[in-house]
């Protein structure tokens, strides 16, 4: 594969998480309204007038024009994370051509100061795809779509109505390294997205399945967005814009920062919705007390941002999750399990017979 001299290696680590920007926030008397007013056949998502509205241009063009910048970023035989030249799949990219493809996603970038590699490497990806390399050698590329996600009004709604022209884009991509045999089993493919980059691999799960007739073996969801996809408690009804057990054989999702339309006030980013074959949630999938204080959570999305951290750690230190009703039963222990009955591993080691809610407990 030919690639693009772009360098985004950097082994330091990110100073501080993304901002949250004022427009992921609803008043409590707004959301209150809302849940008078709604019933379950009027959750419509996030409204193709209100996207065409968002867009820069709403064109055909416009669209496509938005889907070329996105980027596919894979290691070199030089150790630098360069873009993927797709028309001239050969020269300096290593491929593992017996190794399974990663596929890593970013969310929301809402600092327009920062360079793509930096805000890629604030999110962790680099390091998840360093980690996988150095663990298990897979094949593994870093989508940067930060032309989409940072937008430079700030306005979340924007980044919203880009994750389905990015995950279009990254489907297209995809079925491009298929009908090129640079990957030859769906099956080997595993895409994790984190925050809105869930939602983009669940656009690019649909449209592959829609044009292939073949789904792709996993996606994970590292704490998928929450503002505009959940509708207390429920995905909008046309999913082929949110990340649901459809879009993929296999549906692992990770909850560490989940709250309502109101919470989102007080620093909760990540989805409510049970949309996965399988949910966990790390200490009840609320906050992450154990690593962010409250106001890194009200600020900096520090317990949204510790689904990644909490996703690279499991790569060499797997834990156990038990399934349970609710965390009340968990963290009383009327709910108990071991490896060898029902529990199973929450992360990458996650068993694809696993089903349902997932509990668990991290101290450090």
């Amino acid at each position: 594969m030919e690639s693009e001299e772009v360098d985004y290696t950097d082994d330091t680590e990110p100073a501080t998480q993304y901002q949250i920007p004022i427009q992921y926030a609803i008043s409590p008397e707004d959301a209150e309204e809302i849940r008078k007013n709604m019933s379950i056949e009027g959750r419509l998502g996030f409204p193709d007038f209100l996207t065409d509205l968002f867009l820069h241009d709403n064109t055909e063009k416009g669209k496509k024009e938005r889907q070329k910048q996105v980027r596919y970023l894979h290691k070199t035989e030089d150790n630098k994370w360069k873009n993927i030249n797709i028309n001239t799949l050969d020269g300096d990219i290593y491929w593992n051509k017996t190794g399974k493809l990663k596929v890593l996603i970013h969310g929301l970038t809402s600092d327009i100061h920062k360079s793509a590699k930096e805000l890629i490497r604030g999110q962790y990806m680099f390091k998840l795809g360093e980690t996988y390399i150095q663990a298990q050698n897979p094949n593994v590329i870093v989508v940067d779509w930060t032309p989409l996600s940072k937008e430079p009004r700030l306005l979340y709604y924007e980044a919203v109505s880009s994750t389905r022209y990015a995950g279009e884009a990254v489907a297209e991509f995809l079925i491009e390294l298929m009908n090129q045999k640079v990957i030859f089993s769906w099956k080997d493919v595993h895409i994790i997205g984190h925050s809105l980059g869930s939602h983009v691999a669940g656009v690019a799960g649909f449209q592959i399945y829609k044009q292939t007739n073949s789904k792709v073996g996993r996606i994970t969801g590292l704490d998928p967005a929450g503002p505009l996809f959940d509708f207390f408690g429920f995905l909008p009804l046309d999913t082929s814009k949110a990340l649901d057990k459809s879009d993929a054989d296999f549906v692992d999702i990770l909850h560490c920062n989940m709250g309502s339309v109101v919470t989102t006030l007080g620093g909760a980013l990540g989805s409510t919705v049970v949309a996965g074959s399988v949910d966990f949630y790390p200490n009840g999938g609320e906050r992450q007390e154990n690593r962010c204080t409250f106001n890194q959570d009200q600020f900096m999305a520090c317990s949204h941002q510790t689904s990644v951290k909490y996703f690279i750690e499991s790569i060499n230190n797997p834990v156990l999750a038990c399934p349970c009703a609710d965390w009340e039963s968990y963290s009383s222990k009327t709910c108990t399990c071991t490896i060898e009955d029902a529990g199973t591993i929450m992360g990458d080691g996650c068993s694809e017979s696993a089903s349902g809610k997932y509990y668990l407990e991290i101290l450090d």
